[in-house]
């Protein structure tokens, strides 16, 4: 307490606290961040693993209070969290381009199941054209039949296989 700020300056730039160069530069350099009113300021002690905020007030007789903080913990974890957001969206990105991928593997799974199915119901529609045409001749055949069977047991048989085939006709048509 008490002490000039230009002292505390001096001692810790010949101790070499703020890196090389000359003292009178270094001091002109902090002094002026350590103006009364200015922005705080953080100061990282790498020997030490610690960081510091530093506040100046000016005070009413012309002199000037300076508050030096301990934040090495909430800087520790802002800077955790900066790493952990960054792996997040590294993660996030990852997913997105598996993802899309996976999308693009489904489209083109769905596109060929929907030409699978286009080609089933085009050989569908085409094999029951071309059995329904002995089909249609063997109903000819028992239409036939039955006009000359005027009666008698013949004549339920042949009914029976109409209906049967009339049956099958009816199964191809749907």
């Amino acid at each position: 307490i008490g002490t000039e700020l230009n002292e505390i300056v001096r001692c810790n730039a010949e101790r070499g606290a703020f890196g090389s160069g000359t003292i009178e530069t270094i001091m002109r350099a902090h002094l002026d961040q350590h103006l009364p009113g200015s922005e705080p300021i953080r100061a990282r002690f790498l020997e030490r693993s610690m960081v510091v905020e530093v506040r100046t007030s000016r005070m009413p007789d012309s002199g000037m209070v300076m508050t030096v903080t301990d934040i090495t913990a909430s800087v520790a974890a802002a800077e955790a969290l900066e790493r952990a957001n960054a792996t997040l969206e590294m993660r996030v990105r990852e997913r997105t381009t598996e993802l899309t991928r996976l999308n693009a593997e489904l489209e083109r799974a769905k596109a060929g199941a929907e030409e699978a199915n286009i080609s089933k119901t085009r050989f569908l529609a085409a094999a029951s054209h071309d059995i329904l045409q002995p089909l249609n001749a063997a109903r000819l055949y028992v239409t036939s039949l039955v006009e000359r069977q005027g009666g008698g047991e013949d004549a339920r048989l042949v009914a029976n296989v109409d209906a049967s085939l009339e049956a099958v006709e009816e199964i191809f048509g749907a």
